[in-house]
């Protein structure tokens, strides 16, 4: 079982604080200016009650902010442990907006796979395109076009690096939607499978010489002038 599918519960748990903190408040505010308004027009108001009133109002509102400080310390740990933990895999993990194919996020993986730094990308969202080898560019970009219709990508191809070196790489992506199903993002990862392509080519090598081994035994053999031998050595 996955952990992951414990993370909906938590992030409904931080949107009810959330929510939870924000109607205290605004119940608090709403009642507090009610009791003034009608005090500002001449209504009698007993002093026990709008001292009340008021240190109700303190009390709540500081109920709801405390609760609101709470959901956002949650939050931020959460995103702090979310950073760790892409951080710490070895494949890039990454986020594009859908409607702009601008990059919205990577992990460090990106600099150790690619050389590049994370914040070159920020600076320049697109600039990942670059990286595609150039042969490989329009069918992949073709496919990440097709990919913000259908929400799925999944693409072996060729990299660039910034020190010439040319990698293979696998990326796998799939679709963020909004309640009404519109894709609003696409994340995925990219794993660096140089080694694994190599040794992919160098089976179908083999295979190949397998195959055309025999064909040229027998060039080889028909090529020899036969020789027939009597048993009796007459």
């Amino acid at each position: 079982m996955r952990r992951g599918r414990s993370h909906p519960p938590r992030r409904r748990t931080q949107a009810g604080r959330w929510t939870f903190s924000i109607i205290i408040i605004a119940i608090a505010a709403l009642l507090l200016f009610l009791v003034l308004r009608a005090k500002n027009q001449g209504t009698e108001i007993p002093q026990p009650l709008l001292l009340a009133v008021v240190a109700g109002f303190g009390a709540v509102t500081l109920l709801g902010t405390w609760s609101l400080v709470r959901a956002l310390a949650e939050y931020r740990a959460s995103q702090d442990q979310f950073r760790q933990m892409a951080s710490n895999i070895r494949e890039i993990f990454w986020t594009i907006d859908a409607q702009t194919k601008h990059a919205v996020y990577v992990n460090e993986a990106y600099e150790t796979i690619t050389g590049r730094s994370c914040q070159s990308l920020m600076d320049n969202p697109t600039s990942y395109e670059d990286l595609i080898h150039p042969e490989d560019r329009e069918h992949v970009l073709a496919k990440l076009e097709e990919a913000t219709q259908t929400g799925q990508f999944d693409e072996r191809f060729r990299i660039l690096c910034t020190h010439g070196e040319q990698r293979w790489v696998k990326v796998h992506g799939f679709p963020v939607r909004d309640r009404s199903g519109k894709i609003l993002r696409l994340v995925g990862t990219a794993q660096e499978i140089t080694a694994q392509k190599q040794a992919e080519d160098q089976v179908a090598k083999n295979l190949a010489k397998a195959e055309s081994a025999p064909t040229g035994w027998r060039l080889v053999k028909d090529s020899v002038p036969s020789r027939q031998t009597n048993p009796l050595g007459r």
